[in-house]
């Protein structure tokens, strides 16, 4: 699903490269895509005037949440009306809202939960910026990563942690950033800096569409499954 991954085989399973297709996962580009009415969707939330900061994952430590909520009182220092909106479930949740109770930012931070599929499509929507902060933890890596390519088909510039497969699924300064993800001040500044600038979020918003109708859409996945299977 990624040449990091197929690094591993190689390097690490002595796996033969003749035995070996490399097929990107896509996304639905017709279901996934931007909303026309950003302002409405963030109402419908609670989430009027709040410029919004999204991760979806599952709770996991190698995600990185505890990190974006360590950089979060700088970012509010430089954007107070951020929301950093979480959703997913798992082990991690009770330790998250705690570390977010105890930094004093728990009205700016949302873990949501699971939900529904059209309320994750609607939260993708609504956002302003996606991260997915991760990092390795022992030997467990991002593979590749879904939901950048979700958040990118949904019209949103994404940052990633330089973990795993991340950087094969943007195109880095175009459509979203990867950075390390294990420093806090770091995150913060990249966030803010992009929250700085709304111009540029647009564009790089729109570039990252515009990168996953044309690379990553099912139709261009299938081609690519019939000739390597060919």
């Amino acid at each position: 699903n990624s040449k990091n991954t197929e690094q591993l085989l190689l390097n690490h399973w002595s796996v033969s490269p003749d035995k070996i297709a490399r097929l990107y996962p896509g996304v639905d580009t017709q279901r996934f895509k931007p909303s026309p009415d950003v302002n409405a969707l963030k109402c419908k939330f609670g989430w009027e005037g709040r410029q919004i900061i999204l991760t979806v994952s599952r709770l996991e430590k190698r995600k990185g949440h505890d990190k974006m909520l360590e950089a979060m009182p700088s970012i509010l220092s430089r954007h107070p009306d951020a929301l950093y909106v979480i959703l997913g479930g798992g082990e991690e949740q009770k330790r998250l809202t705690d570390q977010a109770k105890s930094a004093n930012i728990e009205n700016s931070v949302t873990i949501v939960g699971e939900c529904d599929a059209e309320d994750m499509l609607q939260i993708y929507q609504a956002c302003d910026l996606f991260i997915l902060p991760n990092r390795q933890v022992g030997t467990s890596i991002e593979g590749f990563g879904i939901v950048l390519l979700e958040a990118q088909a949904c019209g949103k510039p994404v940052i990633a942690g330089d973990s795993g497969g991340t950087s094969e699924t943007l195109l880095q300064g175009r459509t979203g950033l990867v950075i390390d993800c294990t420093n806090p001040a770091n995150i913060a500044d990249t966030v803010c800096k992009l929250l700085d600038d709304p111009t540029k979020l647009a564009r790089m918003g729109h570039s990252a569409r515009k990168h996953m109708v044309n690379e990553f859409a099912w139709d261009r996945c299938f081609a690519k499954a019939r000739e390597a299977l060919a």
